[in-house]
């Protein structure tokens, strides 16, 4: 295990990155059925939660699977063909199946505005996502579509992450293995930041890793 990683997280724990947040209004006193939210509402319901009125998205993967990944402390130098190519491939064999797409639905009242905060102050944070009954519902999929794929969990805020924790995953979720090591920054898009700017989930590495062959 690279030096300084703590080893010890539980199975339920995740890394989530902020990919986006915006305004939820929701336009109906109860959602169609075949709304994506719709068993979130029913949920939220349950507990006598109130309107959401915010949307934020989380990219999420497996802090225990995060940490085994030997590599992670591997600096690369975009401009080294070998070194790339070898980031591709890894990427390439992150495991899908240990990252998920996380909508949480926040409200106006006290507590979600202190949690939405919380969720701004840093790029990565670890919570837990179980089947224990909480007070923030959501769903966790592979991907957007949140069909009968995604499974309705609990979302709890742990901590934001610390420096070795962010370090760490800021060296994995970056674009350096790109064959054109950086994009003008005048574009919007630097591939070579030390943080995310679009949303690093399996299918984005992909997608990218797939462009680097060409």
């Amino acid at each position: 295990m690279p030096a300084g990683r703590t080893g010890s997280y539980s199975n339920d724990e995740y890394f989530a990155f902020v990919e986006d947040a915006e305004p939820f209004a929701a336009e109906w006193s109860e959602p169609p059925e075949d709304a994506w939210w719709h068993r979130l509402y029913l949920e939220r319901q349950s507990l006598n939660l109130p309107r959401p009125s915010s949307l934020l998205w989380l990219d999420c993967v497996s802090a225990p699977y995060f940490d085994s990944l030997e590599w992670a402390d591997e600096i690369i130098s975009p401009e080294d063909a070998t070194e790339r190519e070898q980031r591709r491939e890894r990427i390439l064999q992150l495991d899908p199946q240990q990252f998920v797409i996380v909508p949480l639905l926040l409200s106006d009242d006290s507590g979600d505005a202190e949690l939405a905060e919380r969720f701004a102050q840093e790029p990565w944070n670890r919570v837990v996502i179980n089947k224990d009954a909480g007070r923030r519902p959501v769903l966790a999929g592979p991907d957007y579509d949140f069909d009968d794929r995604a499974a309705l969990r609990y979302l709890r805020f742990e901590k934001t992450c610390g420096a070795v924790e962010n370090r760490l995953l800021r060296n994995v979720f970056n674009l350096d293995f790109l064959p054109e090591g950086r994009i003008d920054k005048e574009s919007g898009f630097d591939p070579g930041a030390p943080t995310p700017i679009k949303p690093i989930s399996p299918k984005v590495l992909v997608d990218y890793g797939e462009y680097a062959k060409a």
